[in-house]
């Protein structure tokens, strides 16, 4: 399971933006590049 790592780290990412009071706008899109970063690289990558 390759992408157990990468989603405890979008979490703690996650997590320190809340805690800094981050607007919410620049969290989804943080995230939703980290997502679309990660979906890129499982495609890209071999694909166990």
């Amino acid at each position: 399971m390759r992408g157990w790592p990468d989603l405890a780290v979008a979490a703690a990412g996650f997590a320190l933006l809340q805690w800094l009071k981050a607007p919410a706008w620049l969290v989804v899109l943080i995230v939703g590049a980290a997502g679309a970063g990660l979906v890129l690289a499982g495609f890209a990558g071999p694909v166990h």
